[in-house]
């Protein structure tokens, strides 16, 4: 299928951008990109009936500011869903994702708490991780007053969230932590080897895989450390007993081979795992307001979720 002609419209609107500029960005440049970009050509989803609360999240490294997200007339207990944001680690925040989380909540039918953890490379790895893992471990202790269900915690991101959120999954089993299911959009699940799709989409689709094999520095100061599991959760000693898990990619994703190699594993250990792969549409389609087609696909992968998570009650 043919890239989305609005995805079309955003990437050639980014590229103006990126032609005007006369010099690299500063790291603050390209967090602030975010943002402009969103209102320039991604464009913003109104979301009506969603409830909002601002709290900051007690954790091991410091206090996380976190955004909940409660759909008007949910029957309570509903879904908790803790969410970690896209930016390759390095950018994206509650405000940017504002619309999205909105969106998710209200399709989900669930409570959903958005975290702003910790960016590097101010706060390399694994900071991020454990702020949503202890992000987890609070919706938990907190799941009463959040008018959530503690059999359906789940744990979501996309990109470098969805990267948290896979090794995120084997930590909760490891730790006896209840999970209902895992949302995975695009993530980035193994950075320790280059695959297929990191060459055939390399460049013209917005995210773009120079041709070396270590492009997270920010991150992952050592390179040692993408053999961590932490960082390439498919790189886990065992995936078996999973929460189950829906995982997102698209057609012209870089790293969609990620997330397809992950849904072979998981099946190959016996993880319930729903795979959906939207036609026409790129890696960040979830912050594209202005392609009816990427709205289309949340709407769709929140479906899936509900799905997964009304089958573990049967």
């Amino acid at each position: 299928m043919p890239l989305d002609p609005d995805i079309a419209r955003i990437i050639d609107w980014v590229n103006a951008q990126k032609a005007a500029a006369t010099e690299p960005p500063t790291i603050e440049q390209i967090r602030q990109q975010m943002a402009d970009w969103r209102e320039g050509a991604f464009g913003i989803d109104v979301v009506e009936g969603i409830d909002t609360e601002d709290v900051v999240i007690p954790a091991s490294g410091g206090p996380v500011p976190a955004r909940i997200y409660r759909p008007e007339g949910v029957t309570q207990p509903c879904p908790t869903i803790v969410y970690a944001h896209g930016g390759s680690w390095v950018m994206g925040s509650v405000e940017i994702y504002d619309p999205v989380t909105r969106r998710i909540a209200r399709e989900a039918r669930a409570v959903v708490v958005s975290i702003d953890y910790r960016l590097a490379p101010e706060h390399p790895f694994p900071a991020g991780w454990e702020d949503a893992r202890d992000s987890i471990l609070w919706a938990h202790e907190h799941i009463e007053e959040l008018g959530g269900d503690a059999e359906a915690v789940v744990i979501a991101g996309d990109s470098a969230g969805g990267n948290f959120g896979s090794s995120l999954s084997v930590w909760a089993r490891d730790a006896g932590v209840k999970l209902g299911a895992q949302l995975l959009i695009y993530p980035s699940c193994d950075l320790s080897k280059r695959y297929p799709s990191m060459d055939d989409l390399a460049t013209g689709y917005l995210l773009e895989t120079p041709p070396v094999d270590f492009p997270d520095r920010a991150y992952l100061v050592d390179p040692d450390l993408r053999w961590d599991p932490i960082a390439s959760p498919l790189l886990s000693e065992s995936l078996a007993d999973l929460a189950p898990a829906v995982i997102v990619t698209a057609e012209f994703d870089p790293i969609k081979d990620h997330g397809t190699v992950l849904r072979d594993a998981y099946l190959e250990a016996g993880v319930t795992t729903v795979h959906r792969e939207y036609a026409g549409l790129i890696h960040g389609f979830v912050s594209a307001a202005s392609s009816p087609a990427a709205m289309a696909a949340i709407d769709d992968f929140c479906a899936e979720l509900v799905k997964v998570l009304e089958s573990t009650r049967v």
